[in-house]
């Protein structure tokens, strides 16, 4: 009786001990999610300039941009 008593004492600590256990292999995924995020996020960021490009500069100042020059 006494050592439930200890569970029911402190649960947090228990439920903490517990996710501890079960997580330990989740650092092995952290560099494929890094990946997984940060390719569609670059994706994205080359949209949003080529967007802004075309639509918001000139076309002599967007006809100048680095990315048009081939080296």
């Amino acid at each position: 009786m006494r050592i439930t008593d200890i569970f029911f004492a402190v649960p947090g600590l228990i439920l903490a001990l517990a996710f501890v256990a079960a997580l330990q292999a989740v650092d092995d995924f952290t560099l494929p999610l890094w990946f997984a995020l940060l390719i569609p996020i670059g994706f994205l960021a080359v949209l949003v300039r080529s967007h802004i490009d075309e639509t918001l500069l000139p076309k002599s100042i967007a006809s100048d941009s680095p990315r048009d020059s081939s080296y």
